[in-house]
């Protein structure tokens, strides 16, 4: 009798390490699929910010009046001269700076966007030459 409890208890303990086991195995891959999610929705942001960067950059480049095109764009300025965008879990900052040289203008424009959640994403530089006269 006393050998056949022992085999009954060993069998338990058995059947508890096994379950054990793979509560942990489920604890990890649980981590690792709600990583993964989490990387997949901060690539589709990135995503999107980085088309919609493109598309301001590019109105930015056709267009004479920058500050009017940033304007249209939904843009507000601060007081320090940025322009700022909140859209679709993404935070853009444009700086515009204004070069006078002998031939024109260099307008330079970047836009630096950066995740609702303050991870920097990007930063891309434009410009465009506004060509005046020459001597």
């Amino acid at each position: 009798m006393n050998h056949h409890s022992n085999n009954t208890n060993a069998l338990l303990v058995e059947i508890m390490v096994a379950v054990l086991f793979f509560a942990l195995c489920a604890t990890v891959l649980l981590q690792t699929i709600t990583g993964v999610y989490k990387q997949s929705r901060l690539a589709g942001t990135q995503t999107v910010a980085m088309t919609e960067a493109r598309d301001v950059l590019e109105q930015l480049n056709a267009s004479a009046g920058s500050e009017e095109t940033l304007a249209a764009c939904g843009f507000t300025k601060g007081s320090d001269g940025t322009w700022t965008l909140t859209r679709e879990g993404s935070v853009f900052t444009v700086t515009l700076t204004r070069e006078t040289a002998e031939g024109g203008i260099l307008v330079s424009s970047g836009i630096h966007a950066v995740s609702t959640a303050g991870d920097d994403m990007f930063t891309l530089e434009g410009g465009r030459y506004l060509p005046g006269e020459v001597d």
